[in-house]
C-alpha cells in the first residue's frame, strides 16, 4: 500500500496524468513538484504503479506490489544519487524490458548536484521509445533550467484541510492530529514532522507569548530568555531550535493576517490579541524579517543574536507602520 494513496489519487496532478496516460498523450518526462516531500515521493510511486499495472492501478496485483517495493523489473531506480549511482542507472534506462513500458524514477531529483544533472540531460532528451521518466522535486530552484524545460511539470497544490485530516486519522491518533492540523498548511510532511517533534508545539506557544507580550526594546532580553536557545550546546542545535521558532512565527503571522482579513475567524484568543496589536502592514513586513533571519541562521550567524535582532526589527517595523 502506498502511503496516503486515496488522498493522492484525488489530486488534480494524479487525475490529469491518469487521463493523459489512458489517452496516450502523456509525455516521456514528467516532473512532480511540491515542498511536501511525502506527497511528492508517494505520488511518484503511485504514478509508476499506474503506468505498469495492467489492472488500472489496482494496488493488489503482483506488479503493484513489486512497484511499491521498488523491485519490478521494468522500474529503474538509481542505487544512489551520486556519480556512481547514476553511472549505473543510465545504461539500465536504455536496456529493453519485457513490458510495453519501462519507468525511470528519481523521487528526490533536487538532491542531484548540477554536474550529475547534466549527465542525465541526454537520457531526458533522447530516451528509449518505451521509457517514461518520473522526477520528484521539492526544491525547484535546485533543478537546472535545461532539465526543467524538457519536462512536463505538475505541481501538487496544498491539500484540503478536511481531506488531509481524514487521511491522517488513518495513521495517527486523533489527539496528535488535532494539534498538528493547526500548523498543517495543507502539507502531509508538515503534519508528520510536527507529530514526530513535540518540541514544535512548545516553540509555537513560546512565540505566541513573545508576540503578545512584546512591547518595548527594554524587555527584549527577557523575551529571548523565554526560548531554549541558550540551553542548546552546539551551533547546529541552536540553528535547529531557531528555525523551529521562526517556523512557528510564520504560522502565527499567517493566522493573524487571516483573522484580520476575515479569511479565518476561528482562532485562539491569543491570536485575536496579537491581531489587535500588529496591523496587517506590520505583519507583512515581519514575514520578510523572518526570511532574512532564516538566511542568517543558514550562514552560521549567532542564533541568539539573530533572534534578538529579529525582535528588535519587529518592534521598529511595528512603530513605523502604526505611527
Amino acid at each position: 500500500m502506498i502511503d496516503f494513496e486515496n488522498l493522492l489519487k484525488n489530486t488534480k496532478v494524479y487525475q490529469t496524468i491518469n487521463k493523459d496516460f489512458k489517452s496516450k498523450s502523456l509525455g516521456h518526462c514528467i516532473m512532480i513538484i511540491s515542498e511536501d516531500s511525502i506527497a511528492v515521493k508517494n505520488t511518484c510511486r503511485l504514478i509508476a504503479r499506474m503506468l505498469l499495472c495492467s489492472e488500472d492501478n489496482c494496488g493488489t496485483c503482483k506488479t503493484c506490489k513489486q512497484v511499491e517495493n521498488g523491485i519490478h523489473p521494468s522500474l529503474i531506480i538509481p542505487q544512489a544519487l551520486n556519480s556512481e549511482g547514476l553511472k549505473e542507472f543510465i545504461p539500465r534506462c536504455y536496456k529493453s524490458v519485457d513490458t510495453d513500458i519501462k519507468v525511470a524514477l528519481i523521487d528526490s531529483f533536487q538532491d542531484i548536484d548540477a554536474r550529475e544533472q547534466n549527465k542525465l540531460l541526454k537520457l531526458i532528451e533522447e530516451p528509449s521509445g518505451d521509457m517514461v521518466f518520473i522526477m520528484g522535486v521539492t526544491k525547484i530552484s535546485a533543478i537546472l533550467d535545461t532539465i526543467k524545460s524538457r519536462a512536463t511539470k505538475f505541481v501538487i497544490e496544498p491539500f484540503d484541510e478536511n481531506e488531509l485530516k481524514e487521511a491522517l486519522l488513518t495513521k495517527f491518533d486523533s489527539y496528535n492530529v488535532e494539534k498538528a492540523m493547526a500548523f498543517a498548511e495543507g502539507s502531509i510532511q508538515r503534519v508528520v514532522d510536527i507529530i514526530a517533534n513535540p518540541d514544535f508545539i512548545s516553540s509555537y506557544s513560546t512565540m505566541l507569548e513573545i508576540m503578545d507580550g512584546m512591547q518595548k526594546s527594554g524587555g527584549l532580553l527577557e523575551m529571548v530568555n523565554k526560548t531554549n536557545l541558550k540551553t542548546k550546546r552546539t551551533l547546529e542545535e541552536k540553528k535547529n531550535a531557531l528555525a523551529m521558532y521562526l517556523d512557528a512565527l510564520e504560522i502565527i503571522i499567517k493566522q493573524s493576517i487571516e483573522y484580520q482579513t476575515g479569511v479565518n475567524t476561528s482562532v485562539d484568543d491569543i491570536i485575536v490579541s496579537i491581531s489587535q496589536k500588529y496591523n496587517t502592514a506590520t505583519l507583512v513586513n515581519v514575514e520578510d524579517l523572518v526570511i532574512d533571519a532564516l538566511k542568517k541562521a543558514d550562514s552560521n550567524c549567532d542564533p541568539d543574536g539573530t533572534f534578538y535582532q529579529l525582535l528588535m526589527s519587529i518592534l521598529e517595523v511595528k512603530f513605523k507602520c502604526q505611527s
